[in-house]
C-alpha cells in the first residue's frame, strides 16, 4: 500500500512475510530493508543489529472490519470495546 499511494513501483525483487522472525533473519543477514513497526524490532535496534529510519508520512489508513452476531445482545465488555474503537477511529479521523 506504501508503494502505490506514493506512486512508486514495487521492488523488482522481494518478499513477503507475516513472520516477524523471518522477516528479522532476513534483514539482518542481507542488504534489504523492511517496512515494519519499530516496535517489533527494539531490541534488534538497541543491540545495534538494525537501524530504524522513520517514514515521512507514518501514518496510511487501514481498514479495519468489525462483525457481530444479530442474535445476541453485546455483552457490557464487547460495548464498552465498541465505544473505544469507535472513539479512537473518530479521533484518527480527525489526525489526518
Amino acid at each position: 500500500m506504501l508503494f502505490t499511494a506514493a506512486n512508486v513501483p514495487w521492488p523488482v525483487s522481494f518478499v513477503s512475510t507475516n513472520s516477524i522472525a523471518a522477516l528479522k533473519a532476513l534483514v539482518m543477514s542481507g542488504d534489504g530493508v523492511s517496512i515494519s513497526s519499530s516496535r517489533l524490532m527494539k531490541l534488534e535496534i538497541a543491540a545495534g543489529y538494525l537501524a530504524a529510519i522513520p517514514l515521512s508520512k507514518p501514518r496510511f489508513p487501514r481498514e479495519i472490519t468489525l462483525r457481530t452476531r444479530r442474535s445476541i445482545d453485546p455483552t457490557p465488555l464487547l460495548r464498552r470495546f465498541l465505544e473505544t474503537l469507535r472513539s479512537v477511529a473518530a479521533e484518527m479521523r480527525l489526525d489526518r
